[in-house]
């Protein structure tokens, strides 16, 4: 009989640690559609997407990301890729014919920013 009656008591205080651990997870966990809101925030202003973008340190990668904001008619977030991508080409000294196609990128995402913008 005592048996059963330690078994039922382990029984009650797991359910009861369950209970509290859960309770403790739950407040403890961040809610994430906040967060996502708050980084879409920050990240509708220019300055702090190219603040975030600045730790890419691959013109190349920066280029493919401009490729598909391109693609998906975000002209003014490609130009700042390629822009970035300029940048960290010249920072780096490379040779003019290497930073030339990344230029005429740049000049030509510029030109769709400013033509979607006008219409």
């Amino acid at each position: 009989m005592k048996e059963f009656l330690g078994v039922g008591v382990f029984f009650v205080k797991s359910i009861i640690v369950a209970i509290i651990f859960f309770a403790v997870i739950t407040m403890l966990s961040p809610n994430i559609k906040n967060i996502r809101e708050e980084w879409q925030g920050f990240l509708s202003k220019r300055e702090n997407q190219a603040l975030v973008l600045s730790f890419i340190q691959n013109p190349v990668a920066l280029t493919i990301s401009g490729e598909r904001d391109i693609e998906r008619k975000k002209y003014a977030d490609a130009a700042l890729k390629f822009e970035l991508a300029v940048g960290l080409l010249e920072m780096h000294g490379a040779s003019p014919s290497a930073i030339q196609p990344y230029q005429t990128r740049f000049l030509d995402a510029k030109k769709m920013t400013e033509q979607s913008e006008t219409k």
